[in-house]
């Protein structure tokens, strides 16, 4: 099997595992409560299924059901632990990047979470692929499945945070891609490292490579053998071992079987060299050595991490400028809201309209006017709405501090501000409507007390309608510590909501509890920002950043001229600096938004993935022949499988029936197999190199047997007697059942 296609094999285990563990994944985190315990029974789940269906693939391919169950239950709890240890460094990781997020006050946690959870999921992978090693008791194999499964894991967790966050599809599309890599580089490593390996070129198991990984390595037909030939005729449950040494590499004659055949000449004990074919029982082998490519392997890597992590997906990273909300109530005069920040995220002063152009579909549009929202004189008030977590997992010194935060943000409210404040755990409670008595809200904001679950999603919306039909500078501030597990609204419909209404929504994420993919899409999704602090110690200072932000906000007031247009799409550039889009849509519009759960058919998945993997591992493992037979099982050519049912010429020149190509001792027209009186003959046609079978060179023409290994420069070629009956008065072919030649009517016993 070419290397390629043993990585894409491994992959499609690995994806398939994953693709499997989809369903369950979803159903336990809507069952679930959240929280770290979550976490590690999420990371086991998918760890059982791509542990197990990588491991399992190489025992089904050999049709060793026994091993292939015991490989699946030993990937399946390697993958438990690697899942479960994974979550708890993911989640430990996660929040030591936090501890320096929180410092810039805002800026964006994607590239950290992401790799956090890279991390997290790389344990996954390298638990994964160091089992694989440890169920065969090879060093070298635990080592680059150590290796590739972190890998693998790393990339993989990577593609997975950043597709899993959007949609139950996107998830089942990021599982894929995780189990898909892990198993990729596991075998990617392996075969990039590995210094030996023997390919099975005629007999059952056809086609399948072994790699050389121990220092003493069993061929037999035992399930336990290294290289495993079950079900093959000769060969003995331990027919011979090979050795690896430091200077090469040796076999020798183990127990039972039929004797051992180099380069078909039977020894109890010879040193084997690239090249070298090995016959045991009905089985021969290609022995090859090859070189180690660990710098294809990190070179690799490398391209792929860079190629990831420059990519449009962090793109918005960088950005200083942002159009945070549109404010229509005087359209078709457009107001829109816009902050400006410097590399230290400190909002840039002084800027008037002669700064900034603006587009709007494509087309120029004149600025009237823009100003800071806290500029005095005609100042328009803000309104807010302050939204505060007080699950049961917020007591303590949690609610102590954002009480104390939210206490501090009220404070610095300016003169005509309008602030409401909710409270939400199993239900959404209005504490305060909104009210410019900030005396109030503060009396409102010491009452609250904590206890039950989470309906973060139900008091963004209700927030956003505590604000929706003011004119003005809108906004919902929300402090979470968990997950989304009570209430109506879901994720999309809670932005739909607020997007509709032209609200955007602050979002500050407090623990390592947090799904910070989600909390960050609802705030870049509705024009707010995302904070993110590990403890509640970090909150004054995310407080005070908010409303420092919003007061120092421009607003950019332009006319549009466009009519029948619902979706216009907004550029704001500033000269000479970078540039910012966002879209709203005309005022008699509508946003349709998109929410599902698992549909019941989605548990076929797991039962159609193992099919899929059974139908990847069970390829043919025999070849039956009706005629002669050449195989090419070394070497570039123009085939590798071809009947000789007439004189087949083998050589450079690719008019020949099959072109032996990027070899230099191969001649133009080299050699000749031919079909004579039933019997096969392979003529050289006089070249310099020779050729040769069973390493004997060829003078003239050379009678060819079944398992006989022609030798053309670097090339090896197999043939195979094939087991078409012939008459044995005209050597015809007669079928299998006959008594009688249909072509000279002789009886045939």
């Amino acid at each position: 099997m070419p290397t390629l296609l043993k990585i894409l094999f491994y992959a499609l285990a690995g994806a398939l595992g994953g693709s499997a563990a989809w369903v369950f994944i979803l159903s336990l985190h809507t069952a679930a409560r959240g929280g770290l315990l979550t976490e590690l029974m999420l990371g086991a789940l998918a760890g059982i299924f791509i542990g197990g269906f990588i491991w399992s693939h190489e025992a089904i391919t050999g049709r060793q059901f026994q091993a292939a169950a015991k490989r699946a239950a030993f990937g399946a709890i390697a993958g438990i632990l690697g899942g479960a240890a994974g979550a708890a460094l993911g989640s430990t990781v996660f929040t030591a990047i936090g501890r320096f997020i929180v410092k810039s006050g805002g800026l964006n946690a994607s590239i950290g979470i992401a790799l956090a959870v890279g991390l997290g999921w790389a344990v996954l992978g390298a638990a994964v692929g160091a089992s694989g090693g440890i169920i065969i008791r090879s060093r070298e194999r635990f080592v680059y499945g150590l290796f590739g499964g972190a890998v693998g894991g790393f990339l993989g967790g990577v593609l997975f945070y950043s597709m899993s966050a959007t949609s139950i599809w996107s998830a089942l599309a990021g599982l894929f891609l995780l189990g898909m890599c892990i198993g990729a580089f596991i075998s990617l490593v392996e075969e990039a490292m590995v210094g030996a390996r023997v390919k099975v070129i005629k007999g059952r198991h056809v086609g399948r490579e072994f790699p050389i990984l121990k220092a003493l390595s069993s061929i037999g037909r035992d399930d336990r053998a290294d290289v495993c030939l079950s079900g093959a005729e000769g060969v003995g449950l331990e027919h011979a071992y090979i050795k690896k040494k430091k200077h090469g590499f040796s076999i020798e004659q183990g127990q039972g079987g039929t004797g051992v055949y180099v380069n078909h000449q039977k020894t109890d004990h010879a040193r084997l060299s690239n090249g070298d074919v090995i016959r045991v029982g009905s089985i021969m082998l290609l022995f090859s050595t090859v070189k180690k490519a660990a710098v294809v392997i990190g070179a690799l890597f490398l391209f792929s991490a860079s190629q990831m992590f420059s990519g449009p997906a962090w793109a918005g990273d960088a950005r200083s400028v942002k159009i945070t909300q549109f404010d229509l109530s005087g359209y078709p005069t457009v107001k829109t809201y816009v902050s400006i920040l410097d590399g230290n995220g400190k909002a840039v002063r002084g800027l008037g309209k002669h700064n900034v152009a603006m587009k709007e579909n494509g087309v120029p549009v004149r600025v009237k006017e823009m100003k800071v929202v806290r500029a005095s004189g005609d100042r328009e008030p803000l309104s807010l709405a302050l939204v505060i977590d007080k699950s049961g997992s917020m007591a303590g010194n949690k609610i102590t501090q954002a009480k104390a935060s939210v206490l501090r943000f009220i404070s610095l409210m300016e003169k005509g501000d309008r602030a409401s404040l909710f409270a939400f755990s199993d239900d959404v409670v209005e504490a305060e409507s909104l009210t410019r008595d900030r005396e109030k809200l503060k009396k409102s904001a010491g009452g609250i007390r904590t206890g039950g679950n989470t309906a973060l999603y139900d008091a963004i919306a209700q927030g956003v309608d505590s604000v929706q039909r003011r004119s003005g500078r809108r906004a919902v501030i929300v402090l979470s510590d968990g997950i989304s597990n009570r209430g109506v609204y879901t994720i999309e419909r809670a932005i739909e909501h607020a997007t509709k209404s032209y609200v955007s929504v602050y979002v500050i994420g407090l623990g390592e509890d947090v799904r910070t993919a989600r909390l960050e899409r609802i705030a870049h999704k509705t024009g707010g920002t995302y904070f993110f602090t590990p403890s509640a110690e970090g909150l004054l200072g995310i407080y005070e950043t908010i409303s420092r932000r919003i007061k120092n906000e421009y607003v950019v007031s332009y006319d549009t001229k466009q009519r029948g247009t619902y979706l216009r799409n907004v550029d704001l550039r500033i000269v000479r600096g970078p540039t910012t889009k966002r879209a709203y849509f005309q005022p008699e519009s509508s946003l349709f938004g998109a929410g599902g759960s698992v549909p019941g058919w989605a548990f076929l998945i797991p039962l159609v993935s193992m099919v899929g993997l059974v139908g990847v591992s069970l390829r043919n493992i025999e070849r039956q022949y009706s005629a002669g037979h050449l195989s090419i099982v070394s070497g570039r050519a123009s085939r590798k499988e071809i009947d000789v049912s007439a004189n087949v010429t083998l050589g450079r020149d690719e008019r020949n029936a099959v072109g032996l190509f990027k070899d230099n001792q191969v001649a133009q027209y080299h050699a000749e197999v031919r079909k004579i009186n039933g019997s096969y003959v392979v003529a050289d046609k006089g070249t310099s190199a020779g050729t040769y079978v069973n390493r004997n060179k060829v003078s003239g023409e050379r009678k060819l047997t079944d398992g006989d290994v022609i030798g053309i420069g670097g090339f090896k070629i197999v043939f195979s007697q094939g087991r078409q009956r012939t008459c044995s008065g005209c050597n015809g072919p007669i079928r299998g059942s006959s008594k009688f030649c249909p072509k000279c009517g002789t009886k045939n016993g």
